[in-house]
């Protein structure tokens, strides 16, 4: 029998509704949005938009319209409607581009469900997390909520590669799967609340690597790569720091970092995590290990990436001109 569905350009998402009289979506599946909805409705207010209207009275209709995904933004962010409107302001021209996405944003929301299904493939899903595309004031490009029910947010205006969407909710779906211990969770706040710079990097840096098996291309740095001695060295020392102002979260620091590419933290956490998963026999049981991290230090000692390093350096040494 044809299935027959309502689709509304503005939602992409395996709904009760399609499971019933598709006869094939799992419970959890029924759950589940994919939704592009904040982001058309903010493009329908953003046109009535003028430089004329400071306050921003025409995203009034953004906000009476909120999706539970742009509510859950402006909590954990304090989004307030002030605050987008400067940004807005400050930024005319990186809002008034999200309309000429629409079209290829919708297609890629409906490539996201096969993510999922690879992601599952590796290792079964602990949670089945919605993912909301919305505007925000350039916090975050993605995100999740925190608890026993998360969802994966997408801050439309800072994703200028909608080819990469998939890969960017790959990474902020594995990131709902991690089972680390809460202490030592935080990254903002007194210092003593934060994790180590190593818990921040394998954290970030597993979900990037994790994402590029579930996405089938590898995770690059070219730069990283050339600099891959030098990085260690200055990780291995700063392992413990709870300072992430060289590694993580400083793509708004760029003229501080001289030549240096924000950032770098995540790709360290990729090279340890793959050495451990590289080396291991069972690569499912792998998969699971780096999902359940408890000692962060252990990990790093059990990844082998050190004495690999070390052997790089070894054979370098010994390929030297006069170096036998």
């Amino acid at each position: 029998m044809m299935c027959l569905r309502r689709i509304r350009t503005s939602i992409v998402a395996v709904s009760a509704v399609a499971a019933v009289a598709c006869g094939g979506a799992s419970p959890s599946q029924q759950r589940r949005a994919i939704s592009t909805e904040d982001v058309h409705h903010f493009v329908q207010a953003f046109a009535r938009w003028t430089a004329l209207d400071t306050t921003c009275i025409a995203l009034e209709s953004y906000w009476n319209a909120a999706t539970p995904g742009l509510r859950s933004y402006a909590r954990k962010f304090d989004m307030s409607h002030a605050g987008l409107c400067r940004q807005i302001r400050r930024r005319p021209e990186r809002y008034g581009a999200l309309a000429a996405k629409l079209p290829a944003l919708d297609s890629a929301a409906s490539q996201i469900r096969g993510v999922y299904a690879k992601l599952a493939a590796l290792h079964p899903l602990s949670n089945d997390p919605s993912v909301y595309f919305v505007v925000g004031d350039g916090i975050a490009a993605g995100t999740t909520t925190r608890g026993r029910h998360p969802i994966i947010l997408i801050g439309m205006e800072l994703n200028n590669s909608i080819a990469n969407l998939p890969r960017v909710v790959a990474h902020e779906l594995v990131h709902t799967q991690q089972n680390f211990p809460f202490f030592g969770s935080m990254t903002g706040g007194p210092s003593f609340l934060r994790g180590t710079l190593l818990r921040q990097s394998v954290m970030e840096g597993s979900a990037n690597f994790i994402a590029s098996l579930v996405m089938d291309r590898p995770d690059t740095n070219a730069w990283a790569q050339s600099h891959e001695a030098e990085l260690w060295a200055e990780f291995r020392r700063d392992a413990h720091s709870h300072d992430y102002g060289r590694w993580l979260y400083n793509g708004w620091n760029r003229a501080a970092l001289g030549g240096r590419p924000p950032d770098v933290g995540y790709w360290m956490g990729s090279r340890i995590t793959r050495s451990y998963y590289d080396r291991a026999a069972d690569k499912k049981k792998a998969i699971g290990d780096i999902l359940s991290i408890r000692d962060f230090d252990r990990f790093l000692v059990d990844s082998k990436y050190a004495e690999t390093r070390r052997q790089n350096i070894g054979d370098s040494i010994s390929a030297r001109p006069g170096s036998r």
